[in-house]
């Protein structure tokens, strides 16, 4: 096996671990583990959220308790099926970050690459230490007042100060299956990344040996043979990254029309709630909002990235090659045009992976929330 870089090698051993490795030649043994983390995890602990939905009194309490939990735990069983019967595709993307075309040349491209790599590790461990700090914390803050850390209501079981033990049980049970649920989730999410990332960085590459080829005098046969070379790596980075899209675009465009839902809901539990007098549910909404908000940031970010990057192609092949337009033949031209397309990616054929999404995203939120806001306003006036 490639050696791969600390994120992704973490990532795969979480995936074995959780029984979401496919490999072909598996044990009996890894294939019963499998069935019985599905069935514990996705069945029983998926099933109670739902359960919880069906058992709410009030819209107002649908919306600021059980729906923002309930979409993003779809939208994560829906990123790990994806991952999983798309598995063998994505193990052969990763190993394509490691083939010969994908490494750098001289030391210079090999900074470049190092950096980006050191950048993306380094986003990813933050994230993951925070989000483990994050939930292994809410016991201690919810322990105090008996009040359970997601959903109030859960398998019909009793709790409160009368009855403890039902209550420590059914807080380390929601504190448990979100942490695996936020867990799973990142671990997905930075696999995405970690290939729009190679994506980006080969495009960053392909642009620093066109400014060295066209600044080295060489002959018009040699430069010739270079300038196939460099179109072939670019068709292989242009099917790369459209290969990367084909694998996630359903996931992410779930996630994104789940995100605007999502971060509503949350932002209208946090409008109801008092900071001095709910601490520890304020504190969990707020640290939600924000976890929710970095699902959507992360493939837009680096969505973003490798338009910029192939955009930033485009205008270098540009400023090479408009002095030489006249004397290239026509199959020359039509590869230059070709490049000269920025690369875009589409979630699902409908959103595009990019910042200017992530903002569209936030302002639907923000407009739901104003909805629910007023309707909520108008009952209060009624009552």
């Amino acid at each position: 096996m490639e050696h791969y870089f600390s994120s992704i090698s973490f990532s795969f051993k979480v995936l074995k671990i959780f029984g979401l490795w496919r490999t072909n030649k598996e044990r009996y043994s890894y294939k019963v583990y499998r069935m019985f983390f599905v069935c514990l995890f996705f069945l029983f602990y998926l099933g109670s959220i739902f359960v919880s939905a069906l058992t709410v009194s009030t819209v107002d309490e649908f919306f600021s308790k059980i729906l923002y939990i309930a979409l993003t735990e779809i939208v994560m069983a829906f990123k790990t099926f994806a991952g999983f019967f798309k598995f063998y595709t994505i193990k052969q993307l990763h190993h394509q970050t490691h083939s010969t075309n994908f490494k750098p040349l001289n030391a210079k491209e090999r900074k470049i690459f190092n950096k980006s790599i050191a950048r993306i590790n380094r986003y990813f461990w933050l994230l993951l230490c925070s989000t483990c700090t994050v939930w292994f914390n809410l016991l201690a803050l919810f322990s105090g007042q008996f009040k359970l850390p997601m959903f109030p209501w859960m398998l019909g079981i009793p709790y409160g100060r009368h009855l403890p033990y039902n209550f420590y049980f059914l807080a380390v049970y929601q504190t448990t299956g979100m942490f695996l649920h936020a867990f799973i989730n990142i671990i997905h999410d930075i696999q995405v990344c970690y290939l729009l990332e190679a994506g980006s960085i080969q495009l960053m590459l392909l642009e620093e040996r066109f400014s060295t080829t066209q600044s080295k005098q060489t002959g018009r046969h040699n430069h010739r043979k270079l300038y196939i070379k460099y179109m072939e790596h670019f068709v292989k980075i242009t099917n790369f990254v459209k290969q990367v899209e084909s694998v996630w675009s359903k996931a992410i465009f779930s996630q994104f029309c789940a995100s605007g839902i999502t971060i509503c809901a949350i932002s209208f539990r946090l409008s109801s709630l008092n900071f001095t007098q709910d601490f520890p549910n304020a504190l969990t909404s707020l640290l939600y909002l924000i976890l929710m908000m970095n699902q959507i940031f992360m493939p837009c970010y680096f969505g973003n990235e490798v338009t910029l990057k192939s955009a930033r192609l485009t205008h270098a092949l540009y400023c090479l090659y408009s002095s030489e337009w006249i004397k290239m033949n026509a199959p020359e031209r039509k590869e230059i045009q070709m490049m000269m397309k920025p690369i875009v990616l589409k979630a699902g054929g409908f959103f595009y992976y990019n910042l200017g999404m992530f903002t569209s995203t936030l302002n639907t939120a923000y407009s739901l929330f104003c909805v629910l806001q007023r309707r909520a306003s108008s009952t209060r006036g009624e009552m």
